[in-house]
């Protein structure tokens, strides 16, 4: 597999994925009623067991290549500490050896759940309590070694662990209320609060499984003769570093350098939602919702380092990192960019391939409002729509969080002890209104009519340069101020239905239609290359599909 100067992917990945999921669940109800109280309790509980085992690989000998113009490589100081000859940086390339297998991978998720539905005259109280338990480990398997670099990823037989203890378990409250306004009850005004922990994945059992899948990143330096950016047998490198809990120091280790934190809590996330409904008439019906969103514990990979002196391992704070380089250049406006990176001292820390993953001190502030619209078939039309605008999406970055993280500006938005408002992450703003008209339903022609309306503002660009650290870190460097200073187009779709059915039998009956999507046939850019060190930075990568038309024939029996 290679990735050329232009940004261009050649040949493929291959691998597939296998998922069973086991699930057993018991739930129940329960009626009674307590004065003028009248209650609906609901309990139950799950027990869900989920297997991943995944098998990935690159043709040829699990390599791949990427220029050395757009990986940050090029750099005669870097070459010049890995050992190599500066003066040959135009040659520099990286190549990424990857080594994996099909090991299993087990998560268990236990739960037990009750709620009390409580109603009285014009009011409905809910009340909810849920605790989960979730937990997982690696199953016993072995791995062949990469076979261009067998000394660097050399083959091995796992006996599984327990995933390094984690295991997270919660208590979820959810609340609330609904008051039936005036004597015809046509307003409802509603409350609600829950609270929910993150979903352990798998992802988190298969990163510290050492035969799950381990890259080391390889600076080689290309000689004439054999095919240019591509690494031949017996050509110049040095390991430049490891990632995927790869150490280059220790590769035969039967444990990753990646650690989960057996003592971390999940990110847990509060919401308030306050909302009122209004039928103008029976089938007419307005609301307005306001939501509150706040996201604790936001979970964190800190990068692992060995001091030189001690072999201690550990995560260093902003404070062990030095200047390393200055990325510059031009954004798309015109305007130039010039980003200083950082880099852990190199000759007190080396980069172990890992990561610490753990609770951080980041916490998410949501607040947005949502306006719908529902008009229920009669009168021969229905129709449907929402509005909604996010007033603020902010992350609070306490100076806190760089105890133990990189001083980098990474596209993640890692803001120096500061409030970083983050609006631009996604569309601020999206709509969406669909209905159908039925033209002349008592006759025998008769047809119906439908169409579907939506937009939403364009996602952020975030354009980045690629750099390659002296502490053997690959690294994606923001290089516009703000993420979200440059976005994708805004987004417009217009799509339309008519259909015509037919009674076939007393039973039977057939519905012919004609779909017509983005029948404006809009080009808006969803996604463009962003790496401006690519000779592709800024190509338009992903467009809205092409004005499609599709007739279709529908059975239906009763």
């Amino acid at each position: 597999m290679n990735t050329d100067a232009d940004g261009y992917v050649t040949n493929n990945s291959c691998g597939r994925r296998n998922q069973p999921q086991t699930e057993w669940k018991l739930d129940g109800s329960y009626f009674l009623s307590t004065s003028s109280l009248n209650h609906e309790i609901k309990f139950g509980g799950r027990v869900r067991e989920a297997i991943g085992e995944d098998a990935w690989s690159y043709p040829g000998r699990n390599l791949w290549h990427y220029h050395g113009a757009i990986s940050g490589v090029q750099n005669p100081g870097l070459l010049a500490w890995l050992g190599l000859p500066p003066e040959r940086a135009r040659d520099a390339h990286v190549v990424y050896a990857y080594r994996g297998g099909p090991v299993p991978l087990v998560s268990e998720y236990k739960s037990l759940w009750i709620q009390d539905t409580m109603t009285m005259g014009p009011w409905t109280f809910n009340a909810g309590l849920r605790y989960d338990v979730q937990d997982g480990v690696n199953e016993p398997g072995r791995v062949a070694g990469n076979p261009a670099f067998l000394e660097v990823l050399p083959p091995l037989e796992f006996e599984g662990n327990d995933a390094d203890g984690i295991r997270w378990t919660s208590l979820s409250p959810r609340l609330g209320l609904t008051y039936a306004l005036g004597a015809e009850r046509k307003t409802l005004l509603r409350g609600s609060f829950s609270q929910y922990p993150a979903v352990l994945g798998l992802g988190m059992m298969e990163q510290v499984n050492p035969v799950g899948g381990a890259f080391a990143w390889i600076v080689f330096i290309d000689s004439p003769g054999g095919y240019t950016g591509f690494y031949d047998d017996g050509e110049e490198y040095a390991v430049g570093g490891g990632f995927g809990g790869f150490d280059p120091a220790n590769p035969t280790a039967l444990e990753t350098s990646n650690k989960n934190d057996p003592d971390m809590n999940p990110e847990l996330t509060r919401e308030l939602i306050l909302g009122v409904e209004h039928a103008f008439l029976p089938e007419l019906v307005t609301g307005l919702k306001i939501t509150w969103r706040n996201v604790t514990d936001v979970s964190e990979w800190q990068a692992l380092f060995r001091n030189s002196s001690t072999g201690e391992v550990k995560t260093i704070p902003a404070t062990e990192y030095i200047p390393d380089r200055v990325v510059s250049g031009l954004l798309p406006d015109g305007s130039p960019y010039a980003v200083q990176t950082w880099a852990a001292n190199p000759v007190k820390w080396s980069f172990t391939g890992g990561e610490l993953y753990t609770d951080g001190s980041r916490e998410i502030d949501y607040l947005g409002a949502a306006l719908t619209l529902t008009k229920r078939l009669s009168n021969q039309w229905m129709m449907r729509g929402f509005v909604n605008y996010n007033f603020d999406e902010s992350w609070m970055v306490p100076s806190s969080y760089f105890d133990n993280n990189d001083p980098n500006r990474a596209r993640q938005g890692s803001i120096d002890g500061q409030i970083y408002t983050a609006n631009s992450i996604h569309s601020q703003w999206q709509w969406n209104l669909n209905g159908m008209y039925q033209v002349a339903p008592d006759r025998p022609w008769g047809f119906n009519l439908a169409g579907n309306l939506s937009g939403r503002q364009g996602t952020p660009v975030g354009y980045v340069r690629w750099v390659a650290g002296l502490d053997g870190i690959a690294r994606e460097i923001l290089a516009e101020d703000d993420l979200g200073d440059f976005r994708n187009d805004d987004l417009a779709i217009v799509d339309v239905r008519l259909e015509k059915e037919f009674s076939a039998t007393g039973s039977l009956g057939l519905t012919f239609s004609v779909d017509g999507f983005n029948i404006f046939n809009s080009g808006a850019v969803l996604s463009r290359f962003n790496n401006l060190g690519a000779g592709n930075a800024q190509w338009v990568n992903e467009t809205v599909s092409p004005r499609i038309w599709r007739l279709g024939v529908r059975l239906n029996w009763r």
